[in-house]
């Protein structure tokens, strides 16, 4: 089996993802109020029964919408596959890098910084990555997903007993 070739690939600024975040969000939170407000029957005045659904809808979009910031911040990383191991440039080593959702021309990407541990996500899309994009695809499905093994013990204690 031969190596992905090394990439470096532009990831997506998530801004239709964290669009669709704070719109759940205050989709979920205009049906759960309706609904409570809806078997409240007369014992709440009638502008609270009619505002109480578009109140709770719009505190829960701005919730989901600083959560989506958050989780997907406006400034997106590069993404490196060097032929060792993925990086975000400049100079972040990942510990892991997985797809958790691949639907064709749309990628979700979860990863573990190796120094620190910390975790962050990305989108990828064939407008950010360009010409980097089947690069991008053929190094993640050869080489994400596993946690880098740093030795050959460590390699074998990923693999758990036989």
């Amino acid at each position: 089996m031969h190596a992905a070739p090394s990439v470096d690939a532009s990831l997506a600024d998530g801004r239709v993802e964290r669009a669709l975040a704070a719109a759940l969000h205050g989709v979920a939170a205009f049906v759960l109020v309706g609904w409570l407000m809806a078997s409240a029957d007369d014992r709440l005045p009638p502008a609270l029964r009619d505002a109480g659904p578009w109140l709770a809808a719009a505190l829960a979009c701005w919730a989901g919408l600083r959560w989506a910031r958050r989780i997907l911040p406006p400034d997106p990383p590069v993404l490196r596959w060097n032929g060792q191991h993925w990086q975000l440039l400049p100079d972040v080593d990942l510990a892991r890098l997985q797809v958790q959702l691949d639907v064709g021309a749309w990628l979700l990407l979860h990863w573990r910084c190796a120094a620190d541990g910390r975790t962050g996500w990305g989108v990828a899309r064939p407008a950010a990555a360009g010409a980097h994009w089947h690069g991008l695809r053929v190094a993640l499905r050869a080489h994400a997903g596993a946690a880098l093994a740093t030795d050959d013990a460590a390699a074998a204690a990923a693999q758990g007993p036989r």
